[in-house]
This record gives structure tokens, C-alpha cells and sequence, in this order.
């Protein structure tokens, strides 16, 4: 599901969501905005990732939290060639660079250079970039 979110409990956001050529978006994937989501060409994005740029407010004095407005975490920008597996989630204000490989089931917190392979991360390198 792509899912530029225009207007949430009264706010109005423009939302951008651009995909460039090539891509695959496999069954399931969720994509969401309010403020920007970039996906270079040449990118494969396997069953149920997830993409979102925001999250809901967490202030408990504010009220239930699916009333709370939404957070934005910063424009996620995916380079390209990109590979990102199967249950992957990348979270607000991420960029990876170009040639990158997401393994399955990683949540990313954390920007990552061009020709990054999350594989082949330590374990101590993943408890870092993954937590």
C-alpha cells in the first residue's frame, strides 16, 4: 500500500512520495508519508517492508494516541540499486545510500553510505544499526 497521508486529525501535510524506474514493490509493502519518501530506480522492495517518515505522539497527557498528531521523523531517501528483504522496515529520516542491501526482518534506525551490505554486519555493528 503507498500511502501519502494529506490530512490527519485536522493538520494538513504534502506528502511526496517518489519512485523512480525499475522498481519492484513486492506484495504487502507499506509505504507511508507526510512529509517525503524517495526510492531510487533500480530497487527491489520484497514482501511486507515497511517505510513510514512519521510516527504518532506518545505524550501521555495529550490524550489516546491515535488522537495525538502525527511526528515527523524526516524525509527517507532509499539510492539506487537498493535491496531491501523480506519484513524490513525503514524508519523515519533514513538514507541509504546507493547499492545498498537491507537483510530480511532488520528494522533500519540509521543512515547508511553507498555499497552498504547489512548481511555482513558484526553482530556488535548490528546491535548498533538494527536496535
Amino acid at each position: 500500500m503507498i500511502a501519502p497521508i494529506v490530512e490527519y486529525e485536522g493538520v494538513c501535510y504534502q506528502p511526496e512520495i517518489k519512485i523512480g524506474q525499475n522498481v519492484y514493490i513486492g506484495p504487502n509493502a507499506y509505504l507511508a508519508c507526510i512529509n517525503g519518501i524517495t526510492i531510487g530506480d533500480s530497487c527491489v522492495l520484497s514482501e511486507f517492508v515497511f517505510i513510514d517518515d512519521n510516527t504518532h505522539g506518545l505524550d501521555p497527557d495529550a490524550g489516546l494516541i491515535m488522537k495525538q498528531q502525527l511526528v515527523d521523523g524526516g524525509k527517507i531517501v532509499i539510492g539506487k540499486n537498493c535491496f531491501l528483504g523480506l519484513r524490513s522496515a525503514i524508519m523515519p529520516g533514513v538514507t541509504l545510500g546507493e547499492h545498498c542491501v537491507v537483510g530480511m526482518n532488520s528494522v533500519v534506525i540509521k543512515s547508511f553510505p553507498s555499497l552498504f551490505d547489512a548481511c555482513r554486519c558484526s553482530r556488535a555493528a548490528s546491535a548498533v544499526l538494527f536496535a
